[in-house]
This record gives C-alpha cells, sequence and structure tokens, in this order.
C-alpha cells in the first residue's frame, strides 16, 4: 500500500498544474551598459524632429536600424482608389533604404488588384553617441530592462529575484550526475528558490529545506504560436493577342501591348513569389521558436523523470515489514502475507507512467519486496535461536544447607536455610522464568 500511495504521489507530480510567476527584483537595480555607436535618423523628408533613432556599429547597421524603426511608425494614407498596409524597410544589394508599402487598387468596375509603392527615405549624418544595453557586463543576470528616470538612458536593468535564504557555513553540498542545470525548492509562501548547479550538476542546498526534494521549476507561460496570414491569390494574368493584323503598324502596336502585357504578368508573378517567400522564412523562425520550447520542456521531463527514479530507489532501499496473521503466535511464524503486486491498464499502454513503469519494473520491485521480507524472519528467528542458547541454564538442587542450632531456655532450636529449603525449590523455576523472558524483552524490544 505504502508503494502504491508513492505512486499516485508521482503521477499528481507529473499532471498537476502550477502558476508561472516571474518577479524582478526592484531594490538591486544595476545601470546599463554604454557604449559609443554611429547613430542616424531617418524620415521621407529632411525632417527627422519625429523620427526614431538607430545605431549600430557600422554606417550599414546604423541605417538599416534607422529605417526599421521608421518603417514601425510610419503611416502611408488610404483614398478611394487605393488601401494600404504597413510599411517595411526594404533594401536590396547595390541601392538605398527605402520603404515598401502594399496595398489594393479598387477600379471603378469593381475589381480589386493588388499594387506596392515605394518611399524613398533621407538619413540624416552620422553622429557618435552613446547606446544603453542591458545585461551590463558587470551583471549578466540583469537581462531586463525597466523604467528608470534617474538614469540618463531612461531605465534600469532588473534581474529575476532570488527567494533563496542567506548561504551558511552548514549548507551540505549536494553532488550532482549529470550537467549544468536549475534545481528548485518550494517555499511555503508559494515562491520558489532556483539554484544554479556546477558544471556537474552539483551545489549548495540550503540548510533550512532539511531534506526536501527538489521540485519542478516554474517559468513563464509559453507565448502563444504566432501564425502567419495567408498570402494574396495570384493575379490573374493578362491575356495577349494572338491574332495577326493585316498591316504593318497595328502589328507593331499589337507587339507593345502584348510585351507591356508578359512584362506586367512578369511583374506580378514575381512579387507573389516573394510574398510567400517571406512567409515561409517567417513559418521557418516560428518553427525554430517551437523547438526551443520543446527542447526546454524535454530537460524538465528528464527531470522529473531523474525525482521520480531518485524516489522509487529510496523505496527499495527501506525494509517492508511484514508479519504473519492468521493462527501464528504472533511472531511472525503464522501464514504468509501475500506478496503485493499491481495491476494496472490503461487504453494505450504507450502513454502515461507505462512509459516508466513496465510490467517487468513492477515484477523486479516485487521480487525484491519478497525477498526482503524473508530475510527479515529469518534474521529474527536467528536472534531467537541465539538468545536461547546463550540464556539456558541448568539449574542443580543437590547442594546442603549448614545447620545452625541454637539452644533457647532449654530447647534446641534450628536458625540455618535448611529449614527453608522446600520454598526455595518451589519458587526456583518462577524466578528463571521471570529473568529469561526480562532478558528477551530487553534484546528484542517491546
Amino acid at each position: 500500500m505504502r508503494i502504491l500511495m508513492f505512486l499516485l504521489a508521482l503521477s499528481s507530480a507529473f499532471f498537476v498544474s502550477f502558476s508561472h510567476a516571474t518577479f524582478l527584483d526592484m531594490d538591486d537595480l544595476q545601470p546599463p551598459d554604454g557604449e559609443i555607436k554611429l547613430c542616424t535618423y531617418a524620415a521621407t523628408t529632411t525632417n527627422y524632429s519625429s523620427s526614431p533613432r538607430g545605431c549600430g556599429y557600422t554606417d550599414f547597421e546604423a541605417r538599416k536600424q534607422a529605417c526599421i524603426l521608421f518603417a514601425e511608425t510610419y503611416v502611408y494614407g488610404n483614398s478611394p482608389e487605393y488601401t494600404w498596409g504597413p510599411a517595411v524597410c526594404d533594401y536590396s544589394e547595390g541601392s538605398s533604404f527605402r520603404l515598401k508599402i502594399e496595398g489594393t487598387r479598387h477600379y471603378s468596375n469593381g475589381q480589386n488588384l493588388p499594387t506596392t509603392t515605394y518611399k524613398s527615405l533621407y538619413m540624416k549624418n552620422f553622429s557618435e553617441e552613446i547606446a544603453f544595453e542591458c545585461p551590463p557586463s558587470t551583471h549578466p543576470l540583469h537581462e531586463t530592462p525597466v523604467p528608470d528616470s534617474s538614469h540618463e538612458s531612461g531605465f534600469m536593468c532588473a534581474k529575476e529575484k532570488d527567494f533563496c535564504p542567506e548561504p551558511t557555513e552548514n549548507d551540505p553540498f549536494v553532488f550532482g550526475t549529470g550537467g549544468q542545470t536549475e534545481k528548485c525548492f518550494k517555499n511555503p509562501d508559494g515562491t520558489q528558490c532556483k539554484i544554479q548547479t556546477d558544471e556537474n550538476g552539483g551545489y549548495y542546498m540550503p540548510v533550512s529545506y532539511g531534506s526536501a526534494e527538489p521540485v519542478m521549476c516554474e517559468r513563464a507561460p509559453d507565448k502563444e504560436v504566432d501564425k502567419t496570414s495567408e498570402p494574396e491569390e495570384k493575379p490573374a494574368p493578362e491575356e495577349t493577342d494572338p491574332q495577326p493584323e493585316p498591316d504593318e503598324l497595328s502589328a507593331i502596336n499589337k507587339i507593345n501591348e502584348n510585351l507591356d502585357a508578359m512584362n506586367k504578368n512578369q511583374i506580378a508573378a514575381s512579387d507573389s513569389n516573394d510574398d510567400r517567400l517571406d512567409r515561409v522564412a517567417e513559418e521557418i523562425q516560428i518553427s525554430n521558436e517551437l523547438l526551443g520550447e520543446i527542447r526546454y520542456n524535454t530537460a524538465m521531463t528528464d527531470l522529473n523523470t531523474d525525482l521520480a527514479n531518485s524516489l522509487l530507489q529510496g523505496i527499495l532501499d527501506k525494509p517492508v515489514g511484514g508479519g504473519g496473521g492468521g493462527s501464528g503466535s504472533g511472531e511472525g511464524d503464522g501464514e504468509e502475507e501475500q506478496p503485493f503486486t499491481i495491476q494496472a491498464k490503461r487504453k494505450n499502454n504507450n502513454k502515461g507512467l507505462n512509459k516508466l513503469f513496465t510490467e517487468q519494473d513492477l515484477q523486479t520491485v516485487t521480487e525484491e519486496i519478497t525477498q526482503k521480507r524473508q530475510e527479515l524472519k529469518d534474521y529474527i528467528q536467528q536472534i531467537k535461536s541465539e538468545s536461547g542458547s546463550l540464556f539456558e541454564v541448568t539449574p542443580s538442587f543437590g547442594g546442603g544447607y549448614e545447620e545452625r542450632i541454637v539452644n533457647i531456655k532449654g530447647a534446641d532450636v534450628d536458625m540455618g536455610l535448611g529449614r527453608l529449603a522446600s520454598f526455595f525449590q518451589l519458587i526456583a523455576a518462577a524466578v528463571l522464568l521471570i529473568s529469561t523472558l526480562t532478558a528477551l524483552y530487553i534484546l528484542l524490544g517491546p
């Protein structure tokens, strides 16, 4: 029954939900590092008053950053003839940065066709300015910027709050068997103490946690999976006229019209293919992020599996007591208790705890428990046998008593122990029995 309770506890540990929370330590803020970089501003005119600043180690990085930031704030107005989407920074080899804006043209006959327009950008002269970033080099854990007007950058760098007790000289060192990871312990107020192990998995455990076992580390919930929008349908190609013309001028005009239609079809097809390639690249990036989440979850699953295995090993290392019942003497020589067995079935044998605890594993546990129980019985029997030989006493009552005759007022009276010999012989067996039982009680316990 005890093993069954442990298994139920393990299953609860795998499937119970817990809150995800990340707290920043606002009492330990560090200033960001400031580096001198090339900075510039981008705009569609020479007025840069409302443009964001773009900085980089090279002029190309600075111009690219300025273009991207300006595109995020740029709005191209709609009209009855055109509907425009958001602007993006566009750059091709050998050309300057510009804004690319895709939209839809609405014709009077009700037809809607995709269209694209471009806006040239002006770049302000470069200047060397200080750019601030988190985390600072001296505090690599302070990765999160938080608003703070006391610093010239307008923000400070914060780290995740530490809920671990202060280290003491009595903290025991726990040796690890794997690589570097995190060990977490739950506090009474619901927070967690996160301990970063060394490269071998070892760490100092706060003595205040006693014999507490590590728990699953809380983390921020997985963000929702991004979804890319479906690409617009490819526009229907303009048809060409293959019919011959009777005169040379009409034939030349038709050739020009057909060439113009072919050119438009090629441009439309190229733009549509570009949209699909951009969507494929975005889908690949989303897949990479999901793979990163899966890799982290797999690492946490391995940690929980190690925790489950350690708990089971602790169960196996402890002897399971079990005395006989029935008509025995109450000292384990009665009817032998049936061995502990587990029988469970699932609809799908490849899911749940069946992947961790197979029938073979359960049979091994049962056999080891039965073996330990038999060893315990044999050991008790050995103690009984050795105790019986140790306290075996063979009394002898063949000795005599010295007579002591005293004359009292002319009468001879025997004052020796001989007159009590019959009484001593009567109680000797009872005294010996009580002494033997007392000695067995001291050795074997209650």
